[in-house]
């Protein structure tokens, strides 16, 4: 549904919690890398010491979103 919103060249902002949200990923794969553009958040700050201990969950989850948006599977 996403996806067909944005390939109708409408513009969609939204976040997600990439450990257990799919949706990203399917959108990524709809969409491509012509049409979205992840930003990857954790950068913006310093991480508490839970997500630190985390950021490899997430160097998984922005790989996963990055092969999606080619058009491969993670």
């Amino acid at each position: 549904m996403f996806g067909a919103f944005v390939r109708r060249d409408n513009r969609l902002i939204m976040t997600a919690n990439l450990n257990s949200n799919r949706l990203v990923l399917e959108l990524a794969r709809v969409c491509g890398r012509e049409t979205m553009h992840v930003e990857r958040m954790t950068n913006w700050s310093i991480l508490s010491e839970v997500q630190a201990q985390a950021e490899e969950l997430f160097d998984q989850s922005y790989a996963a979103i990055q092969a999606s948006l080619d058009g491969r599977m993670f």
